[in-house]
Formats: structure tokens, C-alpha cells, sequence
């Protein structure tokens, strides 16, 4: 299949020119937001493929997925590199790629291997897996001042690393890592992440934006949810993200985790592993928090110039190194690794203790409308309401769907 694949488009692609007006061999379209390239199977996948990893970074063009495609399994070489990104729009239109058997020890691995000023949206990846070395994600390996917007992944994603490497790892559902002003909103992660060195989560690895304080355009993570387990034998690991790097200023609004995150190591979070310089609003936990040491939280595992508001966790967080005090916090992590501001945030009892501004709760006050209510805090418009039934989520609020445009100055 692979070899048939490369011969036809090999035919095409001479045929073709590769020029930034590249059609041939498409469904249809010309590029325009209006006429997209329009791909329809697997050939026109991999002649798309082919074309952004020979240097045509589709700038300014648009291409929309018209149907399910099937990888099966073939051996597929992520779209766009560091050196040659892709820098256009692809809709996936809600259709799904699957059939992944990707296993490599190169960085940049997904679906798309790096995107650059790009849109990915309304995409799904599914059934199969995605292997290599640093920076791996079901949707896209590494993400530059991108939009990342109602994408799912549900693929199991694993980076290697690099033994003894601080620099290596990043792991996440969606991108393995994100820098410059990139925004990701509305994206659901249903497959496993793991990563044997530094860095994993649900959403992204880390974030590396560069972004010291707010300004008119951040870079933001929103109304995203992380179903499925995600595990490092390192430190930093997130429903949500793993870890935001000092300097980076990364808000992360409305988002929550209901699976197992867990480290042989430390700084573990329902929501952010490590979050420098973050802002984490309403969020939600309720998933088990576990690692070998301390700084690990139901929301924020261990933060610098963090603040939490309107968040809270249900989640049993626990360490097993027992000779370390402080064994289970419930919300943030222990003191010393919290610099910041927690405020309107609760924990269930008996999930663990906190001493940085959490306050326990029963179930049975978490599950009334006056714990909504001093959830939603007095905000505009309401984040937080009760689920319809004792069977959604417990019987534990719920989010509604946030704009993010109602943060902006």
C-alpha cells in the first residue's frame, strides 16, 4: 500500500510543480476560504502530506477534509516539520483520520508534525497509536502561534525522550507542545499519554509562549476536557497540560479532567502539572491525582505567580513516598511549592488536605445550588450549573460553554 501510494503520487506530484497554487490531484477547490482543497481518501491525504513536507507551507490557503480517511495502518509521515511548517487552515469539517501506526525517534510527531501560524480545526484522529522521540500529540507534534479549535483526539500517545535529558519528553493528546500565541478551545483528548521522561498532558505537553503578563492577545487554553489516563515517570503531568514554562503566561479557562493522572515522580495536577505564571478559572478534577513525591494537587500540582479562582476538585490525591510530609493536599499541592493566589476553590473531604486556600466540602454541600452559586461567584455570564441528573458527573456542577472573548479587556 505504501509503496503503490508513494508511486502515484510521486506522478502527480511531478505533474504538478509543487507550487503554491498546488491542486492536482485534489477532490476540488483552489486554496480560497471559499473553494477549499477538498481531500476525500487516503491518496489525497498523502499527496498533501507530501507536498507541506517538500516545502510548500500553504500559506494563506485553506483545505477541508470531505470524509472519514483510513490510514490502515500504513506507515505515515507526520505533516510539516520545524524547518517547513504548515501555515494554512485545514478543517477537518468533523470527519476523522484513523488506522495510525506511527512509531519513530523523531521529534515533531503527530498528525501534523509542526504548524506555524495554522488553524486545525473541527478534526478528529482515532484507533491506532502515535510513537517518537520529543514533542508528540494526536492532533499536531508542535504548535507556533497556531488555533487549535474543536479538534478530538483518541489515539494512545507516547514520547520516549531521551534518558537523562531535561529537554526531552512532552506528550500531549492534542500538541506535544505549544509556543507564541496559540489558542486551543473546545478540544476533547479520549486516548492515553505517556511519557518516560518530563512532561504530559491531557491537552499539552508544555507550553512555551513567552508571554511574561496579559496583553489584547494571549495565548489561552479553553472549554477543553481531558477522558483518559495520562502517566509520566517523570515530573510535570496534567489533565489539562503538563507544565507551563517560566515566562509563560497561559490562562486556562474552563476546563476539567476525570481520569487517573499520575507520576513516579512529582508536581502532578488534575488540571496543570506545573504552572508558572498561570491562571487556571474555572476547572474541575475528578479524577484520582498519584505520584511517588510531593508537590501534587487535585487542580495545580506545584505553581509560581499562579492564580486559581472558582475551581474544585473531588479527586483522591495521593503520594506514595510516605516519608514526605504533607502526603495529600487537596487543591494545589503543599505550601512550598504554591506562590500565588487561591481563591473560591474547594476540594471534597477525606480527598486529601491543603494548606494554600481550599476548603473542604461534603458531597452532599458540592452538589447543592448554593455551592453553584459561590462557584459562579457573581460572574458574567455563569460558567457553573447543576447536570441535569445524579448520573452526569455525579451529581457534581458542571461547566457551561465559556467565551473567551468576554475575558478581554
Amino acid at each position: 500500500m505504501k509503496a503503490k501510494l508513494a508511486i502515484i503520487t510521486s506522478v502527480i506530484v511531478l505533474a504538478s510543480g509543487w507550487n503554491n497554487t498546488f491542486s492536482a490531484g485534489y477532490s476540488g477547490g483552489n486554496g480560497s476560504q471559499s473553494k477549499p482543497y477538498l481531500i476525500s481518501n487516503l491518496l489525497e491525504l498523502t499527496l498533501l502530506a507530501d507536498s507541506i513536507n517538500n516545502g510548500n507551507t500553504y500559506t494563506g490557503k485553506h483545505i477541508a477534509l470531505t470524509a472519514d480517511v483510513d490510514l490502515v495502518n500504513a506507515s505515515w509521515n507526520p505533516m510539516g516539520s520545524k524547518e517547513n511548517p504548515f501555515k494554512g487552515t485545514f478543517d477537518g469539517k468533523n470527519h476523522a483520520v484513523s488506522g495510525f501506526a506511527i512509531v519513530t525517534e523523531n521529534d515533531h510527531v503527530g498528525l501534523f508534525g509542526y504548524v506555524s501560524k495554522a488553524t486545525i480545526k473541527n478534526l478528529t484522529v482515532k484507533n491506532g497509536t502515535v510513537t517518537g522521540r520529543s514533542f508528540v500529540g494526536g492532533i499536531v507534534g508542535g504548535a507556533e502561534s497556531a488555533k487549535i479549535l474543536g479538534c478530538k483526539n483518541g489515539l494512545a500517545i507516547q514520547a520516549i525522550g531521551i534518558a537523562g535529558n531535561t529537554s526531552s519528553g512532552y506528550a500531549g493528546g492534542i500538541s506535544g507542545a505549544i509556543y507564541g500565541v496559540t489558542k486551543i478551545d473546545s478540544c476533547i483528548n479520549t486516548g492515553s499519554v505517556k511519557c518516560k521522561t518530563l512532561y504530559a498532558g491531557g491537552i499539552v505537553g508544555a507550553c512555551f509562549t513567552g508571554q511574561e503578563k496579559s496583553n489584547s492577545d494571549n495565548s489561552y487554553i479553553a472549554n477543553c476536557s481531558n477522558l483518559a489516563v495520562i502517566y509520566s515517570s517523570q515530573d510535570n503531568v496534567g489533565g489539562i497540560v503538563g507544565g507551563i514554562s517560566t515566562g509563560s503566561y497561559v490562562p486556562i479557562y474552563n476546563c476539567f479532567n476525570t481520569q487517573k493522572i499520575s507520576s513516579s515522580s512529582g508536581c502532578v495536577g488534575g488540571i496543570v502539572g506545573i504552572g508558572n505564571t498561570a491562571i487556571i478559572e474555572n476547572c474541575y478534577n475528578t479524577g484520582a491525582i498519584s505520584a511517588k513525591r510531593k508537590k501534587t494537587g487535585g487542580i495545580l500540582g506545584s505553581g509560581t505567580f499562579t492564580l486559581m479562582t472558582n475551581c474544585y476538585n473531588t479527586g483522591l490525591v495521593s503520594v506514595t513516598e510516605t516519608t514526605e510530609k504533607d502526603t495529600r493536599e487537596g487543591i494545589s499541592g503543599i505550601a512550598e511549592s504554591m506562590d500565588g493566589k487561591i481563591s473560591n476553590c474547594y476540594y471534597l473531604e477525606n480527598t486529601g488536605t491543603d494548606l494554600n486556600g481550599g476548603k473542604s466540602k461534603s458531597a452532599a454541600e458540592m452538589k447543592t445550588k448554593k455551592f453553584v452559586d459561590a462557584l459562579n461567584a457573581r460572574q458574567k455570564p455563569q460558567a457553573w450549573e447543576l447536570p441535569a441528573s445524579e448520573t452526569i458527573n455525579n451529581g457534581y456542577p458542571v461547566l457551561t460553554k465559556f467565551d473567551v472573548t468576554s475575558k478581554k479587556k
